[in-house]
């Protein structure tokens, strides 16, 4: 049986039951935060995965992602965002902006990212 871990971070509760959705055949253990404190306590222990908004309650998302950074954790992201702010988003890219895609609303872009192929 898979043990792969997957952690959404998502507010808004249609997009988070979507994605859950999608990938809970693919993954065996889907979990999903609300916020900011919430996704970034549901990194211990660490997800294989994550899919996650940048826009969160009580925070900015990319402080999940610079936790992950400074952890050094081998999670695979993929950020869903309607955020339009370029500036923003290179930050989000980090050191590799090749590995940033326009994934809000194309799943098939997620499974790329994630490097899942749906069973």
């Amino acid at each position: 049986m898979d043990t792969s871990r997957l952690l959404i971070v998502e507010d808004d509760d249609p997009t988070r039951e979507m994605i859950r959705q999608i990938f809970e055949h693919a993954i065996c253990t889907v979990i999903s935060a609300t916020t900011l404190d919430e996704g970034l306590a549901a990194l211990e222990p660490p997800p294989d995965f994550l899919v996650m908004d940048l826009n969160l309650p009580h925070g900015d998302g990319i402080e999940v992602l610079q936790q992950i950074r400074r952890s050094g954790l081998p999670i695979r992201v993929a950020v869903c965002t309607g955020r339009a702010d370029c500036d923003h988003l290179k930050v989000v890219a980090g050191p590799d902006p090749g590995r940033l895609h326009d994934a809000q609303n194309e799943i098939e872009a997620l499974y790329e990212v994630l490097e899942l192929r749906s069973v």
